[in-house]
């Protein structure tokens, strides 16, 4: 949205059982991301799913092209939640050590696990 005048900048159609943002990190300023030329390039967001259990789960946001109002939202880590709400989602990403040859990321998540199966729990079922 740019500001002051409210002008949708880009955004997604509204979908039943979307997506819900509740909190977003974009590494502009880390040094190894902004050393790699890739700061305000990517970003994560974090939400809800309507209708799921109420985590909030980790997507990647492409920010190649926001300046022309493009901003594409990917589910490229699949279902994963954050561990707890106390803490902003910048708390669960680690990026030291990113460089363009490695552009690697390290998320904090949660993972349920059937201790009597020994496996992890399938939120769908």
């Amino acid at each position: 949205m740019e500001l002051p005048s409210c002008k949708d900048l880009g955004g997604e159609a509204p979908v039943s059982h979307g997506f819900c943002p509740v909190d977003y990190y974009v590494p502009y300023d880390h040094p190894d991301v902004a050393a790699a030329g890739d700061g305000g390039r990517f970003g994560f967001v974090a939400g809800c799913i309507w209708a799921d259990d109420s985590s909030w789960k980790i997507q990647y946001l492409d920010l190649a092209n926001a300046s022309a109002g493009v901003v594409v939202r990917k589910e490229m880590f699949g279902y994963k939640a954050m561990p707890s709400k106390e803490l902003r989602l910048k708390d669960y990403i680690s990026l030291g050590g990113y460089s363009r040859q490695y552009p690697h990321a390290r998320l904090t998540v949660s993972l349920p696990y059937d201790l009597k199966k020994g496996t992890l729990v399938d939120p769908f079922d």
